[in-house]
């Protein structure tokens, strides 16, 4: 969970994330895109719901304004280059990885 905004003191800032990002696992993965999912998009500070596969490279990603419009939604690879608003990043999604062995070995 990312907040971005310094003015919220303390540590209550949970209560305002611009960024919530989900490993997801074969367990949890259902909950995360459905019962979670509704939970989160109410959260009127929050601007990027990241799912992030475990067993291969791609993240889904949920992209708001904070205004009413719909929800946007991609699904990055490797090799996509990858912007967040919140907290201001850019990187390819294959260097999320890096390090990571992806084929169990």
């Amino acid at each position: 969970m990312v907040v971005c905004d310094p003015s919220i003191p303390g540590t209550h800032h949970e209560e305002n994330p611009c960024l919530i990002a989900e490993v997801l696992s074969p367990s949890t993965q259902d909950r995360d895109r459905r019962e979670k999912w509704v939970a989160y998009k109410s959260i009127g500070s929050l601007r990027h719901y990241l799912l992030i596969r475990q067993d291969d490279m791609q993240i889904e990603h949920r992209l708001g304004t904070g205004e009413d419009q719909p929800w946007q939604h991609e699904i990055v690879g490797p090799d996509d280059e990858f912007n967040l608003t919140c907290p201001g990043a850019h990187f390819v999604v294959s260097d999320l990885y890096l390090g990571i062995n992806l084929s169990g070995d």
